[in-house]
């Protein structure tokens, strides 16, 4: 029975939660507001991938922790009206799930 055995690991989880809003990048999870905050994308060298420097990471220990700060950072987002959408985000969010073992 594989499910009574420890994992043959032990690991992290954290998330971030960014918003692409015209030029800026806004951070979801911040506890600062995000008109307070200047946040900078460094490009990744070979072999290292682009990060957004000074960007919450919100360590999560379920799904449901993860889900929580989904909620909570979608109603930080930005939204106007669209033609087509009364409650448009005229934004792009991105979510990004780090897995680290320790």
């Amino acid at each position: 029975d594989n499910h009574s055995n420890p994992l043959p690991f032990d690991f992290e989880v954290h998330v971030q939660f960014l918003e692409l809003y015209g030029e800026e990048i806004r951070d979801l999870l911040s506890p600062i507001a995000s008109t307070q905050q200047r946040l900078t994308i460094r490009d990744g060298r070979e072999g290292v991938e682009p990060e957004v420097i000074g960007a919450t990471e919100a360590k999560v220990n379920s799904a449901e922790d993860a889900l929580q700060l989904l909620g909570q950072g979608t109603i930080r987002r930005v939204t106007g009206a669209t033609a087509m959408n009364s409650e448009s985000s005229r934004s792009h969010a991105i979510m990004t799930v780090v897995i680290e073992q320790t």
